[in-house]
């Protein structure tokens, strides 16, 4: 079986973290960042790496760490150009390539300076200069995704979710990296971490991977155990998963290119390009009708495993719901959202974007403190008993089901069913393996089109079948009249 090459492949590294990161977890981020790019150098590879400014965990303390990683990644580039390792150019291009404004010069920091120039003289860079004006965030993205062939993420936010949506389009490989450090902006649904959940259960959608019966546990063993891990051993698992690839992984998918990446800078698509994009013969056929397809129930996944609480098999429990799912007759009647690493504005910020029939929580429950959310540092957040269900309140269309799937969670079961149909919630504290089994068989049969009634009462069954004593913890609760 051949071995995908990284040599020539040309790597996007991209990630952030929030200025309240724990400075242990912080310099473990550093650490993977430089160990990983000095890895992949040795081997060939060429690499997409942002220039600019570097914001600080503490603004005004210079000795602190940066809360982005570019730095640390061009630090280690020249290191492998001083030691011998890595040529600044060759047939693939400068060993690295980034897209800039005009202002790129004005955004160098002084501590940075030195580096930038080395880079300049070793003839290591090659820059896409944007056309004045054309300064958006998420232009600059697509110019460096039309460039990369595979996109390394850690942590991050909405920056990082839009890079990693725009690969998937492409048919790249995506590799997210699970340490929960927030975001430089303290913006979108989780990041890299909830991508690195999701992975778990579609690697499929991800990467391409030659042997697909390795995906899974290829993937796995990207884990970073929220820094426990030695940084060798999660360098090594990225290498293992990138050499596992299909040969064709890294480049475009004809067939999934976003319009997008049509569009030159300075440019312009023609209606030709239009046209061939979208199949379009010479002359309008006809428009034929299409049958409506049927609605599809989504569920949205939510969940939350603080670094400071107790860990929980959150991965397991989402894997097991989506394996029924997948072995259902009516599997393409519904559709799983999943959300990791949940903060409050991401539990509203899915439901708005979503509006999903079935909600799905796994966490942790503190009984009348609410329910355990995340911060934007990973930590444990209380969501309240009478906040959850005034939100509840405000989605009592789509919503029909609510299942928190948490210990003393009836406590919230018995509010938001005032404005829900169906909510499970737990009596008592639940155990893992109980948790699971009730979540597997709910959607076993929920998937096979029973009632929510049933669904709760296999769920509660396949606790009993398993001989746990936990099968009177859950409850289901309805909403009055």
């Amino acid at each position: 079986m051949s071995q995908y090459a990284i040599k020539g492949q040309r790597i996007h590294i991209a990630g952030s973290a929030t200025k309240d990161t724990s400075p242990n977890l912080l310099k473990y981020a550093h650490e993977l960042i430089f160990e990983l790019v000095k890895k992949l150098a040795t081997e060939g590879a060429t690499f997409i790496i942002g220039v600019g400014n570097e914001p600080l965990s503490e603004p005004n303390t210079p000795a602190s760490l940066p809360i982005i990683f570019d730095w640390t990644a061009l630090t280690a580039v020249r290191e492998c150009l001083q030691a011998g390792i890595a040529q600044a150019s060759g047939s693939q291009g400068r060993l690295i390539a980034t897209v800039a404004t005009s202002k790129i010069e004005d955004k160098i920091p002084d501590t940075r300076r030195e580096l930038w120039e080395f880079l300049l003289a070793a003839e290591a860079i090659e820059i896409e200069f944007l056309k004045p004006g054309w300064s958006s965030g998420a232009l600059r993205r697509q110019r460096e995704v039309a460039k990369g062939d595979i996109l390394i993420i850690l942590s991050g936010g909405e920056g990082v979710e839009h890079l990693a949506e725009e690969y998937i389009a492409r048919a790249k490989p995506v590799i997210p990296l699970d340490l929960r450090i927030g975001s430089r902006c303290n913006d979108g649904s989780g990041g890299a971490s909830r991508l690195a959940g999701e992975a778990l259960t579609q690697p499929d959608r991800f990467a391409r991977i030659l042997d697909p019966t390795a995906a899974g546990n290829l993937f796995s063993r990207l884990t970073t155990r929220q820094g426990r891990r030695p940084v060798i051993e999660v360098v090594e698992a990225v290498v293992r998963l990138i050499h596992a690839l299909e040969p064709s992984s890294g480049g475009d998918h004809p067939q999934s290119q976003s319009i997008l990446s049509n569009v030159k800078v300075g440019g312009s698509m023609t209606v030709g390009s239009i046209n061939q994009y979208y199949g379009f013969g010479t002359a309008l056929q006809p428009a034929q009708p299409t049958p409506t397809p049927p609605l599809k129930r989504t569920i949205l996944f939510l969940a939350s495993s603080p670094i400071n609480a107790a860990r929980l098999r959150l991965d397991v429990e989402m894997r097991e719901i989506d394996n029924g799912l997948r072995l259902a007759q009516q599997r393409d009647r519904f559709v799983i959202e999943q959300r990791w690493a949940v903060r409050t504005d991401d539990l509203r910020r899915a439901l708005l974007d979503l509006n999903p029939e079935i909600v799905h929580f796994c966490g942790h429950g503190a009984g009348a403190g609410g329910l355990v959310l995340e911060n934007d540092a990973g930590q444990a957040k209380l969501a309240s008993t009478e906040a959850l269900a005034r939100l509840f309140k405000l989605f009592t269309n789509p919503v029909r089901c609510v299942v928190l799937n948490a210990c003393y969670s009836k406590v919230q079961a018995d509010v938001i069913c005032q404005h829900i149909d169906y909510v499970v919630g737990m009596s008592d504290a639940v155990s893992d393996a109980a948790a699971i089994k009730f979540a597997v068989g709910f959607y076993d049969a929920l998937v096979r089109e029973r009632s929510y009634e049933d669904a709760f009462d296999f769920g509660c069954n396949a606790i009993e079948l398993e001989n746990l004593p936990e099968e009177l913890t859950p409850v289901l609760k309805k909403k009055p009249g």
